[in-house]
């Protein structure tokens, strides 16, 4: 059994997603993909942090690891991350071509980050572009936020809700420019505010058809 594989294991035994994982380690899911694949290795801070969630030493975490290269032939193949950022058995289902280990890199449709500074307990910076294992849109709270769905002091997403909005969809308390726009200083195709610009306007002072 390699490390990729028993770290899948562990994270199984436990009823862990890699989402879980990456959330406890501060790391995106495709870095926990990218383990239980073998592609990387995590550095010595993160197999501490592993060993402590799944109740093993680190010695015990990797005493069973064998060479990995791509003439193995262990007995099972590396897990291939789906294409979709899916956090099902899917995305560890074996994947073989001319007997070749395949793995997919990520895709900015799922991607996930979260700064270890905060203010007041709000992270700094938090991106978290893509859906959950429910199949919603997941949701970016910081003071710079960044997702489908994001709330902060800066908020860029497809609905975006803070202090500074930008967006498909954005309400901002001081200034919003979207396509539809809610805000003091508004700026839109609809825009609307005490201040706004766009094509359709709802304002104190308006520019605009």
């Amino acid at each position: 059994m390699n490390l990729g594989e028993r770290l899948y294991e562990l994270r199984r035994k436990y009823g862990f997603s890699q989402e879980d994982i990456a959330d406890k380690l501060n790391v995106t899911r495709q870095t926990v993909s990218k383990w239980e694949n073998n592609v990387t290795t995590p550095e010595l801070t993160k197999a501490l942090e592993l060993s402590r969630i799944y109740g093993v030493s680190v010695e015990e975490l990797v005493s069973d690891v064998e060479n990995v290269s791509s003439n193995s032939s262990s007995s099972k193949q590396p897990f291939v991350d789906n294409l979709n950022g899916d956090h099902d058995d899917v995305e560890n289902e074996p994947n073989k071509k001319n007997g070749l280990n395949i793995s997919f890199s990520c895709s900015i449709s799922d991607y996930k980050y979260k700064s270890k500074a905060t203010i007041f307990g709000v992270p700094l910076v938090h991106v978290n572009i893509g859906k959950n294992e429910n199949g919603k849109m997941r949701v970016a709270k910081g003071v710079i936020a960044v997702g489908n769905i994001s709330v902060g002091l800066v908020s860029i997403g497809f609905l975006s809700i803070g202090l500074l909005s930008f967006g498909l969809f954005a309400i901002g308390l001081l200034l919003a420019c979207a396509t539809i726009s809610v805000g003091m200083f508004a700026f839109g195709a609809i825009s609307a505010g005490y201040c706004a610009f766009g094509a359709v306007t709802l304002s104190v002072y308006g520019f605009g058809g």
